[in-house]
Formats: structure tokens, sequence, C-alpha cells
């Protein structure tokens, strides 16, 4: 198994999910009708496009009508049957409660291994009780799944050469199979040398300064 399959198992994917249109609505309005919005929900994460007023078959898509969560790992959906996407479609009613037009049920973890799948796709809408007993249209919508940078990073630096101290360990190592020791003493003068060897540095240059001062005198 790769790294990059490895990271999935421990690192969330996330699910960008654009609203695009409905068509096919039953009418709640007036005149033909609806002030339709859509409604989605996916664990404890919601989402509520705009409002489609006046229309019988709502457009939304844009930024405003894209609803983005997070996965749960591969290791938590084992514990659980994953987290279904529902998608509700409903009329607004200014006064009192928005009438349901319809909804679907998301399994977004077979969506995803899906390969041959459509996107967008249209997804049929069904009642509250999630049974098909009356024509109630369609929903297209826009599913991608985006990686975590998590787990991004963590393939790139596995790709990356080693940085400077990564070579510089692995030099002792060779510099150790030869016979010679590890210890970065062996290879550099240590902190307090160089200083020693700095300051005598300045000390001979002040004395010479001080000589050629006294000749000219």
């Amino acid at each position: 198994m790769s790294l990059a399959d490895q990271s999935l198992q421990f690192f969330p994917v996330s699910a960008r999910v654009s609203v695009l249109r409905a068509r096919g609505l039953r009418i709640k309005g007036k005149d033909g009708t609806n002030d339709a919005y859509t409604a989605l929900q996916a664990g404890r994460e919601t989402f509520r496009t705009p409002v489609a007023e006046k229309r019988a078959e709502p457009v939304w898509g844009g930024d405003d009508a894209a609803f983005i969560f997070t996965l749960p790992t591969e290791s938590a959906r084992a514990e659980q049957d994953g987290v279904p996407l529902q998608v509700r479609v409903l009329h607004r009613v200014p006064l009192g409660t928005d009438k349901l037009l319809g909804l679907t049920v998301i399994n977004v973890h077979e969506l995803r291994q899906d390969s041959a799948r459509e996107n967008p796709q249209w997804f049929k809408l069904l009642n509250k009780a999630g049974k098909a007993d009356k024509e109630r249209g369609e929903i297209l919508l826009d599913i991608q799944f985006l990686k975590s940078s998590m787990s991004v990073s963590m393939i790139d630096l596995s790709d990356k050469s080693h940085s400077r101290l990564g070579k510089f360990k692995d030099k002792l190592r060779g510099k150790k199979k030869d016979g010679l020791s590890d210890s970065a003493s062996a290879i550099l003068p240590s902190v307090s040398q160089v200083l020693t060897d700095s300051e005598g540095e300045m000390e001979g240059e002040t004395e010479g300064e001080s000589q050629k001062r006294r000749r000219t005198n």
C-alpha cells in the first residue's frame, strides 16, 4: 500500500457539494412557482442555499450554493456506517413551517468509490419517509472529493530529498562505517574553539595595527 493510500486511512477527506438546479418539483407557491431552497446535512454539519424566488425550476450554483464537509477517516468509518448526506428541497413559507418538496439521502462513501459515476448527477427526490409515493422531481448536484492538505503535505515531505541536517547525518554514518568517530566534535570544531580562534585573529590584527602606529611615530 502506498503512502498516499495509508494517509487516507488516518487523515480526512472533504466533500464539496454544489447545488446547481432542480426540475419537476411539486408546486406549492402561487402562480405555478415555488420559493425554493435546498438544505443539506452531513452528521452535525448543515448548510442552506439561498432562496430561488418565484421559479418552477430553481437554479442556484456559485459559491453561496456550495457545501463543504469532512468525511470520516477510514479508521473511524470502520466503527460506523458512514455519514449519509441528506438533501432536502423546501418551499419557503412566510408565515408557518416551510413545506418539503422532496429529499434524497446519498451515501457519499459509495459515491466516492464509483469511478464511473457521472458528475454533475441528477438525484431523484422522495417523500419524507424516503419513498417515491408521488413524482417529486430531481435535483442536480456536483459532488467532488478533496484530499486534506495534511495528508498531501505528508506525501510531499516523504518524497522530498533529505535536508542539510539529514545529509550531514548520512555523512557521519558513512564515516563511522570507515572506522572514524561519528561525533560532531571529530569533524567540526567546538563552538568555544571557533570563538577562541576568532578572538585570536582579532587580537592579532589589533597588535599589528599598534606596531604600525609605533613605527610611524
